[in-house]
């Protein structure tokens, strides 16, 4: 079967295999799905926080919970789903799991936050260039964590915390990128401009 035949009017935002081979489908409107590994079943996760709905952009996996980057912050998926009290208000595109006590967090605007020990701290933000603050990536990569925005690169250490920043922007123009995956001697980027 494919999404369309199983979600014919859901536009799919992301997909996650999460730690016990269960697939997570998120959603730009309705909220997530998960289809189990082994039985015909599946469950719906509302983005829903009183009369407000929100858009699922990326899932990860922490803890053997699925945490979903919602344009209202980071939303735990289970039997009682809800926001990250410290996440709230954020426009959150993308998370990764640093260590069982922290996340980072990339933000559509406000740039990079760690979310550890239930405080939440911005790593990174660029004063004077907009772009670099949407955050459109996270990977791990060797023992540290890069993060990609629509600018340049991130590089965090094993901690989440800011090593150093880079622009991507070669005789004065810029692409974007918008997916970086590491490979054992670099990264393959896709970009446009």
């Amino acid at each position: 079967l494919s999404v369309e035949q199983l979600f014919p009017k859901e536009r799919v935002e992301c997909l996650l295999l999460d730690s016990n081979d269960n697939l997570w489908i998120g959603t730009a409107a309705s909220g997530s799905f998960m289809l189990h590994r082994n039985a015909l079943t599946n469950r719906f996760f509302p983005n829903i926080e009183g009369d407000k709905q929100y858009t699922s952009w990326s899932m990860f996996d922490h803890l053997g919970n699925v945490l979903c980057a919602t344009s209202n912050g980071i939303m735990v998926l289970n039997d009682s789903s809800y926001l990250l009290p410290q996440t709230k208000g954020l426009f959150c595109l993308v998370g990764i799991s640093v260590d069982p006590n922290t996340i980072l967090i990339g933000t559509a605007k406000e740039g990079l936050f760690k979310w550890s020990n239930n405080q939440l701290e911005q790593v990174y933000f660029n004063s004077e260039n907009a772009f670099d603050n949407i955050i459109v990536q996270l990977v791990p990569y060797q023992d540290h964590f890069l993060a990609c925005s629509k600018h340049g690169f991130i590089e965090l250490d094993q901690k989440g915390n800011l090593i150093q920043s880079t622009s991507y922007a070669e005789n004065g123009i810029t692409p974007y990128i918008m997916h970086l995956k590491a490979l054992d001697s670099g990264f393959l980027a896709s970009t446009t401009t």
